[in-house]
């Protein structure tokens, strides 16, 4: 009696804890589609559904065109990167977030941990510059540059090279 008492208790458990709270975060089931690659392996994608991501989860804020190459950024786009296999969402820190990092440092007397991308180097400086230098690579000796012929970074043509085919 006790032992079936108790694998009812625990079944309402695990299904108020299980199944209820996903039937209740199903309005967050989104998917991605990339419509950029930066280098290493950092992506611009735009989301599709989930409409009310930002309501629950916080702005995500603006990504200046030096850093993307969009010159607009809509609510739906994201930087993710891929770093080892895991991915991760970029997202610009706002004034309080730079404010909260000087108290920080300035209290334990050290730099926090962090990771650099190396996305962008002295030698090249914003997004504009890293696809000059791409359309660059792939001229011949005294060929002209021709933008409409030019598809993009190679990860790019073969994501549109997928999504076309579909």
């Amino acid at each position: 009696v006790i032992g079936t008492v108790l694998v009812v208790l625990l079944s309402a458990v695990d299904f108020a804890l299980g199944d209820l709270s996903q039937l209740l975060s199903h309005r967050h089931l989104c998917a991605y589609e990339v419509l950029s690659v930066l280098p290493n392996r950092v992506l611009i994608c735009q989301r599709r559904g989930a409409a009310h991501f930002e309501d629950t989860f916080g702005d995500r804020g603006l990504v200046p065109e030096a850093i993307s190459g969009m010159g607009s950024w809509a609510r739906s786009f994201t930087l993710i990167a891929d770093m080892h296999g895991l991915l991760f969402e970029l997202r610009p820190m706002s004034q309080a977030d730079w404010q909260a990092l000087r108290i920080r440092i300035d209290t334990n007397r050290k730099v926090p941990p962090f990771v650099g991308l190396d996305i962008y180097s002295d030698h090249c400086q914003t997004a504009r510059e890293r696809e000059a230098q791409l359309k660059a690579m792939r001229l011949g000796a005294g060929e002209r540059a021709d933008t409409d012929k030019y598809k993009g970074p190679p990860m790019m043509q073969l994501t549109q090279s997928f999504t076309q085919g579909a």
